[in-house]
């Protein structure tokens, strides 16, 4: 909505100020001097204790691997797909506005976060991440108005050799099936959740 009213100079200004907002409240965080720096082979033992319990945690390595995927077909597809082909059908202001309805969304959804006790987070967490699809569906339908590195460079040509909007289809049916394969485990279904005692009128 500022690029449109105020162009994308004092857009991007606007933006980096937040960013100082931010940093000065984290600078107001208090640091701990006491704690000496990290020797580089403790790094190392840390980092192998670390895949080590990655490994052995089946609910976290399904997890993982299910958002490489659902990164690797979103973030590409999303950020370079989603202003061309918003561009053509809506025009150049449109995408803006996709956005800036996007984070009001997320805004909106974060403030009802805190109001509500989840049971069993990842499963509900899952299912609703299937709802994420929606923007991709979305945008191939044509409507009027590393994994990551991968994903960005492989959504030039395929766009160019089956289309545009049939790469941003076939990349939100995927990402759908991607989120929820994780709940085919028993890992995943059955990670402890929240006691009934601890739960309160607004459970979900």
């Amino acid at each position: 909505m500022l690029v449109v009213a105020v162009g994308s100079g004092p857009a991007i200004a606007f933006d980096a100020l937040t960013y100082l907002l931010a940093a000065g409240c984290l600078v107001r965080l208090p640091l701990m001097t006491s704690a000496a720096a990290p020797r580089p082979a403790m790094t190392l033992t840390d980092i192998r204790d670390g895949w080590t319990e990655f490994r052995r945690t089946p609910w976290v390595w399904v997890v993982t691997c299910s958002f490489c995927l659902v990164n690797l077909v979103q973030t590409g597809t999303w950020q370079i797909l989603g202003p061309a082909l918003t561009k053509q059908l809506s025009g150049e202001a449109a995408w803006g506005f996709v956005l800036s309805a996007r984070s009001v969304g997320l805004l909106v959804m974060g403030a009802l976060m805190y109001r509500l006790v989840v049971r069993h987070l990842l499963r509900l967490g899952l299912l609703m991440g299937a709802l994420g699809a929606l923007p991709l569906l979305v945008l191939g339908a044509q409507p009027h108005a590393s994994w990551i590195p991968i994903g960005q460079l492989c959504v030039g040509p395929l766009a160019q050799t089956f289309g545009g909007f049939c790469v941003a289809r076939t990349a939100g049916v995927v990402y759908a099936v991607a989120v929820v394969i994780p709940l085919a485990s028993a890992a995943v279904r059955r990670l402890p959740h929240i006691p009934a005692d601890r739960a309160n009128s607004t459970d979900v």
